[in-house]
C-alpha cells in the first residue's frame, strides 16, 4: 500500500510595500555620502554604479552610506557597495 499523500499550500505574505528606489550622492571637499532608499535591486544597478564611479567621489578620502530607509538590498547591488569600498586607488577616467 503506497503511503498516503498530505498536500499543504505554503502561501508567503509580503508585508513590506514596494518602495521605488532613491539614490543620492553628494560631496563636500574629500567627503562622499551615499544615501540609498527602496528596495535597490537588478532594475538600478547600472544607475547605481555609474553613480559610485563618477569622477567627484574619486578623490573622497572618507565614505558615509546610510542605508536606514533600504527595504531591500539585491546581491548585486551590495557588490557594487562592496567593490567601491575596498578599492585602494581607483584610476580617474
Amino acid at each position: 500500500m503506497p503511503p498516503a499523500v498530505k498536500e499543504f499550500t505554503v502561501a508567503a505574505e509580503h508585508t513590506t510595500p514596494h518602495v521605488e528606489p532613491v539614490i543620492s550622492v553628494s560631496t563636500a571637499g574629500r567627503r562622499a555620502e551615499l544615501v540609498l532608499s527602496g528596495e535597490i535591486g537588478a532594475a538600478v544597478l547600472r544607475e547605481l554604479e555609474q553613480r559610485l564611479d563618477a569622477p567627484a567621489l574619486a578623490g573622497a578620502a572618507e565614505w558615509v552610506v546610510d542605508l536606514s530607509g533600504v527595504t531591500r538590498l539585491d546581491l548585486a547591488c551590495a557588490y557594487a557597495l562592496l567593490r567601491v569600498a575596498t578599492q585602494t586607488a581607483r584610476p580617474r577616467p
